[in-house]
């Protein structure tokens, strides 16, 4: 079974400091919202987390993650803490056209 992926909550300009997430990063029990932060193990671990404004495609969390931390993204349904995780690299950015 592949190991889940995960990437880099990275910070919004906002009035308030706050990071933002891939909107399938965030899982639900109940009321309760929460991702599973990276380890620096390696292992997940669920944390807690304050949702703040949604854009297409991401959510701003207020609290619960300090920018720079990397939150699983991929696999979440069969995700528990201590399970170790693929960090996979970012896309590197489009290259600018030619010109």
């Amino acid at each position: 079974m592949p190991s889940p992926a995960a990437s880099s909550a990275t910070s919004t300009s906002t009035r308030l400091p706050v990071s933002t997430v891939a909107r399938y990063a965030i899982g639900s029990i109940g009321t309760q919202q929460f991702v599973y932060r990276v380890e620096p193990d390696g292992s997940a671990k669920q944390v807690r987390v304050t949702l703040g404004a949604r854009r297409t495609g991401e959510v701003e969390i207020t609290a619960g993650l300090e920018e720079g931390q990397q939150v699983v993204t991929d696999g979440l349904v069969r995700m528990r803490d201590g399970i170790k995780v693929l960090v996979k690299a970012p896309a590197p950015a489009p290259a600018a056209p030619a010109g």
